[in-house]
């Protein structure tokens, strides 16, 4: 399982959870993120460290910063 957790414009953590794949976080933090709110975002734990989830194609292509640096 993977660690991932939904931060709202402001910086803060609304919920955090363990899920097998990125799939899976996507229907969750669609079925949690109050209807199209712009700012919300999701974040995987890689390796100790928060990385935000970048989707170039509407959440089937999930790249991490760390996929950019690589």
């Amino acid at each position: 399982m993977t660690q991932y957790r939904i931060v709202d414009p402001e910086g803060g953590v609304l919920e955090q959870a363990d899920l097998p794949d990125y799939t899976a976080a996507h229907t969750w933090f669609k079925n949690r993120v109050p209807g199209d709110d712009l700012g919300y975002r999701i974040e995987v734990d890689e390796n100790g460290e928060w990385m935000m989830i970048e989707s170039a194609d509407g959440g089937s292509n999930p790249r991490t910063a760390a996929d950019e640096q690589g």
